[in-house]
Formats: C-alpha cells, structure tokens, sequence
C-alpha cells in the first residue's frame, strides 16, 4: 500500500465557478441542507484577502477538523495543523452529475472550530465569513468549469455522504484507496490553467 508523505484531506462544498461573490452571479448549488435556504460560506473559497484564501467546508461538530484524522501522532498545536493539502469536491450540476475536483489549497492550514473574518463579507445578507483552512493565494488552484473531470468516487471505499473525507480512520490507520493517490498525482501533475490567474489580472 503506497504512504502518504503529507497531510492530506477532502472537503466537499457546493457548486460555483469563481468561488468569489465579487464575480459569481449565483449562490451555490448543492452542498448538503444548509444552502438550500441560505449561502454557506463556501461561496468565498477562493476570494483573495490580503494574499490569501479563506476555505470553508461543513463538517458537523464544530465545524472544524479532526486533525488527528489528517496527521496521525503530529507535534503541532492541537488547534491548528499546517503543511496540509485540501483538495476542494463538489457535484457537478445537472446532468452531468458525479463529484469531481473543482480545485485545492497547497500548504494549508486546518482548524479545529470555525473561525471567522469580518471581511470576507460582501454584504450584510449572508454567513460568508466562516472559514476552517486557510492558504497563500499563491498556494491555490481552482480549475475551469470544462478542466473538472477528476471524478472521486462515491459510496463504499469512495467519499460519502458526510462533506469531510479523512485519510485516516479513527484508529489511525491509513485509508489506502487507489484514487486517493490518483488524485495526489492529478494535482502534483496538472499543470493547465488557473481560475485565480484570470481573477488575478
């Protein structure tokens, strides 16, 4: 079974193109319950503050991480971890359906509670400046709408209901599902283009 040589955790949110709610005309679609009557806070993923990305994913408890699950035995702080590569799910609309990369964080740092900033907020009509990881600007990637097609699989041994998908189980032994080291070589070898360049310019 290959090793992982990172942290490493998947997080599903709803659907949009800019993840930004300077450029997107829409809310996000799917994503669980909660934005069926309002916007999660997903809908700033990859607006850039001050040089950086504020993610957001629901997680339940907290919202935040269990970052044991995501780094086994580490020495870090127990309310953050950092050095962590997020990878960003969501379904796409109908009817192409299935869930597939929309983008990730490089070098993130995970939260153990929802944490927040006045800031990511376009307005006083939403909950957008919840955030649980966080990165250098420079550290993400999102993908065109036509360049998500790496599909994660769902049901047994894929990603599941639950929007957090942990690469370790609760006994800490590691999850050895091929896609999953599928996806790590997707990102470590894409090299096509950047939606935060064209939001960049």
């Amino acid at each position: 079974m290959n090793s992982l040589e990172a942290p490493l955790l998947f997080v599903r949110c709803g659907w949009l193109e800019y993840y930004d709610q300077d450029l997107d005309a829409d809310d996000p679609e799917g994503g669980g319950a909660y934005n069926r009557e309002s916007v999660g806070s997903e809908a700033n993923n990859f607006k850039i503050v001050d040089g950086k990305c504020y993610g957001y994913a629901r997680t339940g408890k907290k919202d935040g991480y269990n970052l044991s699950r995501c780094w086994p035995g580490g020495t870090q702080p127990k309310s953050s971890l950092t050095g962590v590569l997020v990878m960003i799910v969501a379904k796409r609309p109908f009817p192409d359906g299935g869930q597939v990369i929309v983008g990730w964080f490089r070098d993130a740092r995970l939260h153990d509670a929802v944490l927040m900033r006045e800031d990511l907020k376009p307005n006083e009509t939403g909950p957008y400046g919840a955030y649980n990881f966080e990165a250098e600007s420079a550290g993400c990637l999102l993908l065109p709408l036509n360049k998500r097609t790496f599909v994660i699989p769902k049901g047994a041994g894929g990603m599941g209901q639950a929007n957090v998908y942990y690469c370790f189980e609760e006994d800490w032994t590691q999850r050895g599902h091929h896609w999953i080291f599928q996806a790590i070589d997707y990102v470590q070898s894409y090299k096509g283009p950047n939606l935060m360049k064209r939001k960049a310019s």
